[in-house]
This record gives structure tokens, C-alpha cells and sequence, in this order.
């Protein structure tokens, strides 16, 4: 089981792309984007893949776990939501948050900062 799950992860850069490319445009308006600004949509698109996709972490780790015996992804899903609610699949989501943000900004920092100059460069 644990096998097919780590096969589905594929998703989430792509998700994380999506996003950043779907927040991208809010701030086309602005003459110029400036270093903060990249930062901050970074930041967004990487909160909202997060907030997105944390629910299938979840239950991906708790499959994984050793101590609790699950018959299948429906029935975590189930266990999770009948004991814990809503806040039992978003459960340890603000470190995961704080742990993977500045990464995230610093790689859309760079891919925005060389586009822009390998853009120059073909204009002269």
C-alpha cells in the first residue's frame, strides 16, 4: 500500500507550480515586481499547496505507522475524520509550513531572477 502512495507524490511540485502560476498574474498589474513581492507570492502558492495536499500526508503517515492498524485508505479517512474531525487531517501543518516556506521562496526567487535575465539577454 505504502508503495503505491509514494507514487502519487508526483503531484505536489506540480500543484506548487499551479498555484504560483494561478497567483502570478494577481500582481501583473504592478510596473515591477520587486524581490519582496516574489517572496510573497512564493509564499502564498506554497501555503496553499501545503493547506491542499496536507490531508494526504496525513493519512499517508498514519498508514505508514506501526502502532495502529488500518484496513485500508478509506478506513484511515474514516478514523480520522470520526475521532479527530477536520483539524485531525491538518494536524502538525503550521511547523511542516515554517519548514518548507523559505525553501520555497528562495527557488521561485532564483527561477524569477534568471528568467528575467536569460529574457535579457535574448532582447540584445
Amino acid at each position: 500500500m505504502s508503495s503505491q502512495w509514494s507514487k502519487n507524490q508526483n503531484f505536489r511540485p506540480l500543484h506548487q507550480l499551479l498555484s504560483y502560476a494561478f497567483i502570478c498574474p494577481i500582481f501583473l498589474f504592478l510596473p515591477s515586481l520587486n524581490t519582496l513581492e516574489y517572496i510573497t507570492m512564493a509564499a502564498l502558492s506554497k501555503v496553499f499547496a501545503v493547506t491542499t495536499t496536507y490531508p494526504y500526508q496525513v493519512i499517508r503517515a498514519r498508514l505508514q505507522d506501526q502502532h495502529t492498524r488500518y484496513s485500508g485508505v478509506t478506513d484511515a479517512i474514516w478514523r480520522t475524520w470520526r475521532n479527530e474531525g477536520i483539524h485531525g487531517f491538518y494536524k502538525g501543518i503550521l511547523p511542516n509550513v515554517f519548514k518548507v516556506t523559505p525553501a520555497c521562496c528562495i527557488t521561485f526567487l532564483v527561477y524569477e531572477n534568471v528568467s528575467q535575465f536569460l529574457f535579457g539577454l535574448q532582447q540584445q
